[in-house]
């Protein structure tokens, strides 16, 4: 059996993320107190901070902005001649029954999101198999072994942890799950061109 076609997802830990994460969050709550209303997107609630360009000066983009660089450069995942545009990044703050709509990022090849603050259930978010509509009857067939082995599934979720990133293709569909704790769900989301 050959694999093909796959769709990458890159996931990685900022390994200083606990000696910042207390001046990341400090500088969220600024913004917020500066812009209560923030904007509406995809988010069901909750707070989204206006987008910052990828040339701003301030904690959250290089902090994105150096962890991405350094995980791309250090792994060798793109030729040598790749370069990375940081379109926009913005502040997400989720509290209790916030959640964010199924959505793709228009007009990028990567996006990204990294989790400042996070709590249990405080809601994961899921990604649409590109091939869960054409597939979708196929996919039902496989036996339990080879789903694992292969990762078919028509959707696949990842849990919020404090300090990680996650990058993916920004024509994957996905959804954040609504936050069922009593505490806000931090993340910074960002988009790339390459």
């Amino acid at each position: 059996m050959e694999v093909v076609f796959p769709t990458l997802i890159h996931s990685h830990r900022i390994l200083t993320f606990k000696q910042i994460k207390d001046d990341l969050l400090k500088f969220i709550y600024e913004e917020r107190k500066k812009d209560p209303v923030g904007v509406t997107i995809s988010n069901e609630g909750g707070w989204q901070s206006q987008p910052f360009s990828g040339s701003s000066d301030n904690i959250v983009v290089s902090t994105v902005k150096d962890a991405v660089l350094r995980y791309f450069s250090l792994n060798k995942i793109f030729k040598e001649d790749t370069a990375i545009d940081f379109r926009n990044l913005w502040i997400n703050v989720n509290g209790k029954g916030n959640f964010n709509m199924s959505h793709i990022h228009f007009g990028c090849d990567l996006s990204g999101v990294l989790w400042i603050k996070t709590s249990k259930e405080c809601g994961s978010i899921e990604f649409i198999s590109p091939n869960a509509y054409t597939q979708g009857s196929e996919l039902d067939f496989y036996s339990h072994e080879i789903k694992e082995r292969y990762n078919l599934y028509p959707g696949w979720a990842f849990t919020p942890e404090e300090g990680k990133i996650i990058i993916f293709p920004s024509s994957l569909s996905h959804h954040v799950y609504s936050n069922k704790s009593n505490e806000d769900r931090i993340s910074v989301s960002f988009n790339m061109r390459l």
